[in-house]
């Protein structure tokens, strides 16, 4: 994962360089970062099938899964 969406890092207390670092070596992070930008990706089109308000209840608890498992790193 080459990109930590700024969102994200703003919401991980600015912990940029902990999220990259966590990225490369920690497989769930991987997954929940991977998920995290596809859900973001998929609310930009307006035209998704998908309930919106679900995907965005889904990304909330992947945010603060990820900077749980950050805190606790």
């Amino acid at each position: 994962m080459s990109h930590i969406p700024s969102d994200l890092v703003e919401e991980c207390f600015g912990a940029q360089h902990k999220l990259e670092e966590l990225a490369s070596t920690n497989h769930e992070i991987t997954r929940l970062l991977k998920a995290y930008e596809t859900i973001g990706e998929t609310l930009e089109h307006p035209e998704c099938l998908f309930s919106s308000i679900d995907l965005k209840r889904e990304r909330v608890w992947l945010r603060n899964r990820i900077c749980q498992i950050v805190e606790v790193a």
